[in-house]
C-alpha cells in the first residue's frame, strides 16, 4: 500500500548578502529578529504570530543589501504572505496584500544605485484565498555589490474590502536573490 501524498514546495537563493539594513522599522507585532530574518532562509507559515514574518503598516519595506564581492544577479524576490479576508479577531490592522509596487536599485557603487527592476504585483480580487507567494522582480543580469530594495503597502484596502479604505499590511519573511 502507498503512503499518502505529501508536496513540498522550494525556493532558491542562490547568493546571500553580507550585510543588511533594513531603513524604517516593521510594525510593532510583527518584527521577527529584524533585518536578519529576510535573509536567514526561515520561511513562516499562514500563522501571522509565526516568529519569521516582518509586517509592515504605514512604512515601506526598505532595505539594502551587501556584498563583499560583486556578484552577478538576474532577480530578486519577496516571499510574502496574502491574506485579504483576514486572520483573525485580535489583528488590529486587518489585512495582508502584496505591495503596490517592488523596486530593486542595484550598482557597485553605493551612491550611485541605479533603478534595474520594477514590479507592481497583482492585488488580490473579492474571491482570492490565502497563499504564500514570492514576488519575482526580474531584470537583464546586472553586476552589483549593494542591491537597495523599495517595498510599498498598500495604503486603502479596496470597495470590496469589509476594512475598505483602512491601509493594509505587508509581510515578507524572507528576500531571495538569483
Amino acid at each position: 500500500l502507498s503512503s499518502g501524498v505529501s508536496t513540498f514546495g522550494f525556493l532558491r537563493t542562490a547568493i546571500k548578502p553580507d550585510r543588511i539594513k533594513l531603513f524604517f522599522e516593521s510594525d510593532q507585532y510583527h518584527k521577527a529578529m529584524g533585518a536578519n530574518s529576510l535573509i536567514d532562509g526561515q520561511l513562516g507559515d499562514f500563522d501571522t504570530n509565526n516568529a519569521n514574518w516582518l509586517g509592515f503598516h504605514g512604512n515601506n519595506l526598505e532595505v539594502l543589501l551587501e556584498f563583499n564581492t560583486t556578484r552577478i544577479i538576474q532577480n530578486v524576490a519577496l516571499n510574502t504572505l496574502i491574506s485579504p479576508k483576514g486572520f483573525d479577531n485580535h489583528f488590529p490592522y486587518g489585512y495582508s496584500f502584496p505591495p503596490t509596487i517592488i523596486q530593486v536599485f542595484g550598482g557597485t557603487d553605493i551612491d550611485n544605485l541605479k533603478l534595474i527592476g520594477t514590479m507592481n504585483p497583482v492585488m488580490p480580487s473579492k474571491t482570492s484565498v490565502q497563499e504564500i507567494k514570492s514576488i519575482y522582480t526580474t531584470f537583464k543580469p546586472q553586476s552589483v555589490s549593494y542591491i537597495k530594495i523599495i517595498a510599498k503597502p498598500l495604503k486603502k484596502l479596496p470597495e470590496w474590502h469589509q476594512s475598505k479604505g483602512k491601509p493594509a499590511l505587508l509581510m515578507v519573511d524572507e528576500i531571495l536573490i538569483n
